[in-house]
């Protein structure tokens, strides 16, 4: 299957490239009850966590794999032809960050997301040289995401 062709199954996708993410996603869903299902952006946040966790650990080899794979993930989703489906890459990861996570994203980053953040926040570049990947002690605003499905324990094993 094509990453970023359907927008509807493109959390079927992410769990097909990323198989250790199901049980965090299983629980993320029961967590959701019933009614209407979540919506592809409350499921991409299991990767963007998984992204953010890797990004606040030392370098080593499984972390830089994981992170590969989902820099790789989220390239294709800002290349697809379907806009929305580029937004759900860039608005769902790449969007907002703070200097130290694009300092750290910097090897990762495909053309397109370089692309994309150039046009949409231009001042990316200069926000990750400035920070040398440096989170600053106190700033509650570097991370996004609590990890309430156990996203973490991927990493532990």
């Amino acid at each position: 299957m094509l990453v970023g062709r359907d927008y509807d199954s493109t959390h079927v996708q992410m769990l097909e490239a990323f198989p250790e993410l199901r049980p965090a996603h299983e629980r993320f869903v029961a967590d959701w009850g019933a009614g209407e299902p979540p919506g592809e952006y409350l499921h991409l946040d299991l990767l963007d966590t998984l992204i953010e966790l890797c990004m606040l650990r030392e370098p080593s080899p499984q972390r830089d794999s994981v992170l590969a794979r989902g820099f790789q993930f989220i390239e294709q989703l800002v290349a697809s032809p379907d806009p929305d489906i580029q937004d759900l890459g860039y608005v769902g990861v790449l969007e907002s960050r703070a200097g130290w996570w694009y300092f750290r994203a910097l090897d990762f980053l495909g053309s397109s997301s370089r692309s994309r953040l150039d046009r949409y926040d231009p001042r990316w570049r200069a926000a990750a040289g400035d920070s040398c990947g440096v989170i600053p002690p106190g700033d509650e605003r570097n991370t996004r995401h609590a990890d309430p499905w156990g996203v973490e324990q991927i990493l532990d094993q």
